[in-house]
């Protein structure tokens, strides 16, 4: 792989974030808002491509923080921790449905990791969730929220 620079996350107002100027985020703010740190890491990476220099946008943490949940949840309801018990139902995690996505979505991310695809990696990850959530709906399992 050849050698790629980073990006640069700028001010709110497009300029370089800069303590002398007084324009730099506070993470500290952020994760005390009831976010955590996993969302604001989450929003950080997904915010542009590893290597484009963006400005600051704040507005997309409640959907980074919703997502975790999401998959908070789905992890709960798995281990049986959630609003249902699936009881490791034979064939219920392992139907054509979820193994398809699930196999498309490793390969996706995968591809998008070895290219510092983060934000796309993250955004294949959102869609699995949905089509997880869908699936549930489909065969009528606990919260489909």
């Amino acid at each position: 792989m050849a050698r790629r620079g980073q990006g640069t996350i700028l001010a709110v107002d497009g300029t370089k974030m800069s303590k002398s100027k007084g324009n730099v985020i506070d993470p500290t703010e952020v994760i005390n808002n009831g976010y955590g740190a996993d969302a604001l890491r989450l929003l950080i990476v997904f915010l542009a491509p590893y290597d484009m220099t963006t400005p600051w946008n704040e507005s997309g943490i409640a959907g980074t923080f919703r997502f975790l949940q999401r998959v908070w949840a789905l992890t709960q309801d798995y281990l049986g921790f959630g609003d249902i018990d699936y009881q490791v139902v034979e064939g219920n995690h392992n139907d054509k449905a979820s193994s398809r996505i699930t196999h498309k979505t490793i390969a996706k991310v995968s591809r998008d990791l070895e290219e510092l695809g983060f934000n796309t990696a993250i955004a294949a990850l959102m869609e699995f969730v949905n089509e997880l959530y869908k699936i549930k709906a489909e065969k009528g399992i606990g919260n489909t929220k």
